[in-house]
């Protein structure tokens, strides 16, 4: 292992500390959970007019893990257009 000397001594990151997607019905109301899982059932990119007259991307997808529940979540914005299109990606989300 080399040390890349061109690199940022710091880094983003997003740290996560998933949870079975079968746990998320326990936890309190609005609570923020982190989940990995594959998306399947993904559509189509879609635009909404919101209320104050502003298009925004909308996708929705499902997602499953090994727990062997799913959820169906919604992706808004720039990350529904950069969100996987096809089945059977990994994804995590927060």
């Amino acid at each position: 292992v080399q040390l890349c000397a061109d690199e940022p001594k710091s880094m983003p990151s997003v740290r996560y500390s998933f949870v079975p997607i079968a746990s998320i019905a326990d936890k309190p109301t609005n609570s923020v959970v982190d989940v990995i899982g594959v998306a399947t059932e993904i559509s189509p990119v879609t635009t909404v007019n919101t209320k104050s007259g502003r298009e925004l991307a909308k996708r929705t997808a499902k997602i499953s893990d090994d727990s062997g529940t799913a959820i169906e979540v919604t992706v808004w914005g720039a990350r529904a257009e950069a969100f996987p299109s096809t089945d059977d990606h990994i994804v995590a989300l927060k």
